[in-house]
């Protein structure tokens, strides 16, 4: 019984402790964008997300694949491709302050 909860734990917390975990602060700073988008789209699933004595943060390699993914969307949306699901969350949970501040293309 102890090794299936030992293994339903280890399932839960697939946590590497010697990554660098972002803060919602820095992602949000190195993305010109507010806390607000990166904790909606922590919620939205987009990016993936821990909390840490309260706190979001975010492993490395998760900001790396979420960074992969929106560009992997970009180079559809510039193919003349219809947009995944990916791109329409991401734009759907962006905070209105940063869609304000939206420079056009």
């Amino acid at each position: 019984m102890n090794e299936t909860k030992n293994e339903a734990n280890q399932e839960l917390l697939p946590i590497q402790i010697t990554q660098h975990w972002w803060s919602v602060s820095e992602l949000a700073a190195a993305l010109c964008v507010t806390p607000k988008t990166i904790t909606n789209w922590i919620h939205a699933g987009l990016l993936r997300g821990a909390r840490f004595g309260g706190l979001w943060r975010v492993a490395d390699a998760d900001w790396r694949a979420f960074l992969a993914a929106a560009h992997r969307e970009a180079d559809k949306l510039r193919a003349g491709q219809q947009p995944g699901k990916f791109a329409e969350t991401l734009k759907t949970s962006a905070d209105p302050a940063d869609v304000e501040n939206e420079v056009p293309t």
